[in-house]
């Protein structure tokens, strides 16, 4: 069973590991970059689950008096259909506004990578997340810094977006 894995295979992470019951996480939809959950990519993960595999532990952002879903949204539905009750969360110290960010470069390291048609609501993200600033007086990051955060998919809508006046600052 997942929750009964070897110390060795834990993820070496300067944040708290903690079991949590699965409904004790809120999946806010905001900070979901996607349109929908792939059935292919929760199969894929249910039978990683079930053959014990190492997986990238699931990050939830405590806010308030409660748990976030902000990483691992298909790798938790996986969890659930296979009828556990717990899961290993690493708890981020995150106000929602990081969240935001977190959840907007979740995809670029592992997992469903992002398609083009969830680029603006991941760009949305990240820049509410203010993850598009730099240094203490919060200047503009590069454009090619944003595009390499964000998977090299986004650099065009980025610009085109400020242009634009969607997002402001």
């Amino acid at each position: 069973m997942i929750l009964d894995r070897d110390t060795k295979n834990k993820p070496m992470t300067k944040n708290p590991v903690v079991t949590l019951n699965i409904d004790d996480i809120a999946l806010i939809e905001e900070l979901q970059v996607r349109k929908k959950l792939d059935n292919k990519t929760i199969n894929t993960y249910m039978n990683s689950y079930k053959n014990n595999a190492d997986m990238p532990i699931v990050k939830v952002a405590k806010i308030y008096d409660g748990y976030v879903m902000v990483d691992g949204w298909h790798r938790l539905e996986a969890m659930k259909r296979l009828g556990y009750p717990q899961l290993e969360v690493e708890i981020v110290a995150y106000s929602m506004p990081e969240a935001k960010g977190c959840a907007s470069t979740a995809n670029v390291t592992h997992g469903l990578k992002i398609n083009k048609g969830e680029v603006k609501k991941a760009l949305g993200l990240y820049i509410k997340g203010g993850r598009h600033l730099k240094g203490k007086y919060g200047t503009i990051k590069p454009y090619r810094d944003i595009a390499k955060e964000l998977g090299g998919i986004v650099c065009i809508f980025y610009h085109d977006s400020f242009k634009r006046g969607e997002y402001g600052r």
